[in-house]
């Protein structure tokens, strides 16, 4: 990334990671899929996987514009996940 540095990136891995971790354990402990959870979940966490992939492919010319899609979707995607569990 232009300005990102590796410390942003590895926050940025670490933040993904923590979310497949979260949705991938509610969706074994509730014995169905990541299709299976409501809308309001699967479009942020799809949203947050495609610029995750999108982060990984720019390598160092990603632009701070994609960090910023991470983030917004991860942000939604805690929302929604916050309202959903009722937390």
């Amino acid at each position: 990334m232009q300005e990102q540095t590796a410390l942003d990136i590895f926050n940025l891995r670490q933040s993904r990671d923590s979310w497949e971790r979260n949705v991938a354990g509610y969706c074994a402990k509730n014995d169905m899929q990541v299709g299976n959870l409501p809308k309001e979940i699967t479009g942020p966490y799809n949203e947050m996987n495609e610029a995750w992939e999108k982060l990984k492919a720019e390598g160092d010319a990603a632009s701070n514009t994609t960090a910023e899609q991470l983030h917004k979707a991860t942000a939604k995607l805690e929302k929604a996940w916050n309202d959903m569990t009722g937390k």
